[in-house]
């Protein structure tokens, strides 16, 4: 279980520019605004005159498994999957920082073991922030039920996409948890 709340990447801009809670919303919308605006070029000017690789390029590096990358850049270069994504970021803009995951625990008694990735942020201060921040939320969800050490995942390539990616690495930190 790697949790962070929602909006932790406005969280992480407002620790490093030491802004007040009304900053960070109104660099939220602004930055909302940003992607809706890209995804409306790309749904009215890539996809319908085929500019879409210029606004993406093709990158399979680091897309596991490799075999899987022409099919993934299939799905992404289709219109609907950009519809999605605009109405998503619509309603993403229209409401509060969702709170599920402030509101939501395990019942009492539910022992809890975690995987998580060390390295989340843009920089040193930032992953520290990243970690504290998952660490304050899965010790919430969890009610202080974590059981054991939490097990990071800091090795080279490590990111969210770790039990994907890293399946060995995964699989003994799992065993290494009695799981």
């Amino acid at each position: 279980m790697d949790a962070s709340p929602d909006g932790i990447e406005w969280f992480d801009v407002q620790r490093a520019n030491n802004w007040t809670e009304q900053q960070m919303l109104d660099y939220r919308q602004t930055d909302l605004q940003g992607r809706i605006g890209l995804v409306q070029l790309i749904l009215g000017i890539a996809i319908p005159w085929g500019l879409l690789p210029i606004f993406i390029p093709s990158n399979p590096t680091g897309y596991f498994d490799a075999s899987l990358y022409p099919d993934y850049n299939a799905q992404s270069r289709k219109e609907n999957l950009w519809a999605n994504q605009y109405f998503s970021l619509k309603q993403m803009a229209a409401e509060p920082i969702n709170e599920y995951l402030v509101n939501t625990a395990v019942p009492e008694g539910i022992y809890v073991k975690s995987l998580m990735t060390y390295n989340s942020g843009t920089d040193p201060a930032s992953d520290e922030f990243y970690r504290q921040e998952k660490l304050s939320m899965l010790n919430h969800i969890a009610g202080r039920n974590v059981t054991d050490e939490v097990i990071w995942c800091a090795e080279e390539g490590c990111s969210l996409s770790f039990p994907v990616s890293m399946p060995a690495w995964t699989a003994n930190s799992l065993m290494a948890l009695g799981i």
